[in-house]
């Protein structure tokens, strides 16, 4: 969540995040990163007994040597949900935050705090407004939204299928998805195969992999595509060229390592 919302800002956009975090390093350290960068931080909660979801990636190879990451060591919050009483704070600093808003980026990795829940009772304030949504686990739970992200293998999980697909699969899920969650847009991730963009009424949309091959670190790929995605599409991009720029930044962003803008 907090890398989309570094990716907009630093495409020009005025995001204002909304979530929580713990009173904890972690929590601290992000919100005053956010407010170097100019961003509001209002709709943001530490709230006590939360842990905010860190991860630390260990990376091993030597000095002239691509490193290659071996483990990842998640601390914080487990997956799963919120209190009632968080969950209410939350959605009424979601109310605030939409109001003037151009649209509503929701990621969720199923720590508790983006919910297709909430995304449902914030719909009546957004109207003719786009809501674009990257999820882990339940993507096809958000209905009617302009556009979702998943990778293949999200997809694959969405769509009950019990093996890796071929192209053709993956075609076929894709528009079982679109027309499963009636949105706008489904724009699935397939890595180093590039994306394909699922549309109504039209065929699907492949984007070929940008960039030279050398791939130095995949993390946060998710988070760029989704936020330059959403970021075309509020300047007035179509679909596809939304898509095309979303690929164009991911390639980007996989030849730096760590997790960047």
């Amino acid at each position: 969540g907090g890398n989309a919302v570094a990716t907009l800002r630093a495409l020009g956009a005025r995001p204002t995040p909304v979530g929580v975090v713990g009173r904890d390093e972690a929590g601290t350290g992000l919100i005053a990163l956010f407010r170097r960068m100019g961003i509001d931080t209002k709709g943001i909660a530490a709230e006590r007994g939360y842990g905010t979801p860190t991860k630390s990636r260990i990376l091993a190879g030597g000095v002239h040597t691509r490193r290659q990451q071996i483990v990842r060591i998640d601390r914080g919050q487990r997956h799963g949900s919120l209190t009632p009483e968080v969950t209410a704070r939350l959605a009424s600093r979601l109310t605030r935050a939409v109001s003037g808003s151009e649209g509503l980026l929701v990621a969720d990795y199923g720590y508790g705090a983006a919910t297709p829940a909430l995304a449902r009772g914030i719909r009546p304030r957004l109207t003719g407004k786009p809501i674009t949504v990257d999820s882990r686990a339940r993507i096809a739970e958000y209905r009617q939204v302009a556009g979702c992200t998943p990778n293949q293998e999200e997809l694959e999980n969405a769509v009950g299928l019990k093996r890796a697909p071929d192209d053709r699969g993956v075609a076929a899920a894709g528009n079982e998805l679109l027309k499963r969650t009636g949105n706008r847009a489904v724009l699935v991730t397939r890595g180093a195969k590039g994306m394909i963009l699922f549309t109504k009424g039209a065929a699907p949309f492949a984007v070929p992999p940008f960039g030279t091959g050398e791939v130095a670190d995949v993390t946060g790929a998710g988070d760029t595509v989704i936020a330059t995605y959403t970021r075309a599409l509020l300047a007035g991009g179509t679909p596809e060229e939304s898509a095309v720029l979303a690929n164009t930044a991911a390639g980007i962003v996989v030849m730096k390592y760590g997790t960047a803008t």
